[in-house]
Formats: C-alpha cells, sequence, structure tokens
C-alpha cells in the first residue's frame, strides 16, 4: 500500500502542476483543458477535505461515483483536442488513474504529502545548516532531533519535559 500511497500523493501534486503549466502553453485548447483539470482536482482536494472533517461515507462514496464520471467524461471530451504536452498529461491521467486518483477509493490516504513534508522539513534543514551527516555519530544526533520534534508536535508536548524522556528512550 505504501507504493500506492506515495504515487498518488505525487501524480497528485505533478498533476496540478503540470495542468497549470498546460494553462501558460501554446495551444488550441490548453488553457482550457488546464482550466477544466484544475477545477477537478480542486473539487477532489475540496471533497476530501470535507470527508476528513466529518468522516462521513456514505456521501463520500456517492461523491466518488459521480467524480469518477465527471472525470471520464472530461478526458474523453479533451483527449484528442490536446496539443504534445496536454496530451501527455490527460493519457497518464487515463492509463495511471488508479494512482492518480487512489486517494477517491482510500480516503485513508491522504492525497497529497504535506504532512510528509513537514515532517522531513527538521532533518532537512539541520543537515543543510551543519554540513551534512558525514558521521555515524552526527547521523544520530540528526535522528534523535527528528523522533524528538515529531514525537512532540504529535503529542504536542513540552520540549523540556519530553526531551529528557525521548532522551532515555534512545539509550
Amino acid at each position: 500500500m505504501n507504493s500506492n500511497r506515495y504515487s498518488t500523493q505525487y501524480a497528485t501534486r505533478y498533476s496540478q502542476n503540470g495542468n497549470r503549466r498546460v494553462n501558460i502553453l501554446p495551444g488550441l485548447h490548453n488553457q482550457a483543458i488546464g482550466e477544466a483539470f484544475v477545477d477537478l482536482i480542486d473539487e477532489a482536494f475540496r471533497n476530501y477535505a470535507q470527508w476528513f472533517e466529518t468522516l462521513d461515507s456514505n456521501s463520500y462514496n456517492d461523491w466518488v461515483n459521480q467524480f469518477k464520471s465527471k472525470l471520464q467524461q472530461t478526458l474523453n471530451q479533451w483527449i484528442d483536442l490536446a496539443g504534445a504536452t496536454a496530451g501527455n498529461l490527460l493519457r497518464s491521467l487515463r492509463n495511471k488513474a488508479s494512482q492518480w486518483w487512489y486517494f477517491l477509493d482510500n480516503p485513508e490516504v491522504p492525497p497529497d504529502n504535506n504532512q510528509a513534508e513537514r515532517s522531513l522539513r527538521l532533518a532537512v534543514t539541520k543537515r543543510k545548516v551543519s554540513g551534512g551527516s558525514r558521521s555515524m555519530e552526527r547521523f544520530k544526533h540528526t535522528a534523535y532531533l527528528l523522533e524528538f520534534g515529531l514525537k512532540s508536535e504529535r503529542k504536542a508536548v513540552s520540549s523540556n519535559t519530553d526531551c529528557r524522556k525521548v532522551n532515555e528512550s534512545n539509550q
């Protein structure tokens, strides 16, 4: 499941960016194609967010079925009219729909990877500032800071109190 999870997160972000780029490419229908698919992606994100707040699976599943039909109709409408770049993107949306839209059938998987990026930000920043983790000791130190940051963020605990607990559990 993890590979599908990461595929859908990458695919959805790529799709949003790709469709926005299609908007600015020269071509007879590119702007209309880009706008149509950005609207679909925005609708998918809005409905996913609504499901996440309410956890109303019945309403969400009804919407998913309607959305898939709308998506297929939109693909059929534009795929033969698209230029090279837009056509490649639309063919990918059609041929790899199970990756692009994985979160529709599996709403427990978020449609983006924002949380994963936030979780890694501390370690990446520390690595960049310190010049990297060239020794095992520096690597362990970075891992400790990342673990502490993630535990503190998830539990919303006091950094002074929990720092000793995390340190003790690492020894």
